[in-house]
């Protein structure tokens, strides 16, 4: 991220709504990973820093690469669809949303309160932002608005990766 930020990627791998559906595909992936400012991508490399520090997955490199390009799928599927008024998208933070629900779940599952009590804290956050819009809004650090859309649609995609996993272990005990 803080290397395509660097390189000043953002405007050929920003999620643009009318350009991924004319031969453009890679926007669906490349806008998770540039920002609108450098305030914007310290908040989504912090996010990422910390964690780890909460969550005790041990996913290997073929699991990584494949839930980040799920979730960020998901998130650009979610923006256009939740979302078709922003024609400009881009940030990691929809995606972020998405890998704290696939860290935390299984924790809080096994008893431990602090990822209980953050994944309380998401759930909240998310129902809270689909009603009255973004907690932690400071557009002018950002560079554009926050697009709040972005966080439901990271955890949707998130659910649906559980739910794709809770069925394959159902049938693999069948």
């Amino acid at each position: 991220m803080i290397g395509l930020h660097l390189a000043g990627l953002r405007d050929a791998l920003l999620l643009e709504s009318d350009k991924i559906f004319s031969a453009q595909p890679w926007r669906l992936v490349g806008a998770h990973f540039v920002h609108w400012s450098d305030w914007h991508l310290l908040m989504n490399v912090a996010g990422l820093a910390i964690w780890p520090l909460l969550c005790d997955a041990r996913w290997s490199p073929l699991r990584w690469l494949l839930v980040l390009l799920v979730l960020s799928l998901s998130v650009s599927a979610g923006m256009v669809a939740l979302a078709p008024e922003i024609n400009r998208y881009a940030g990691f933070s929809g995606v972020l949303h998405g890998l704290f629900l696939l860290g935390l779940l299984p924790q809080a599952r096994a008893g431990d309160g602090i990822a209980a009590a953050c994944l309380l804290y998401l759930v909240g956050k998310i129902l809270v932002e689909s009603f009255s819009g973004p907690l932690f809004a400071d557009p002018e650090r950002v560079g554009a608005a926050i697009a709040h859309q972005a966080h439901l649609a990271g955890v949707l995609g998130a659910s649906g990766l559980l739910g794709i996993e809770a069925l394959r272990r159902h049938l693999w005990r069948s």
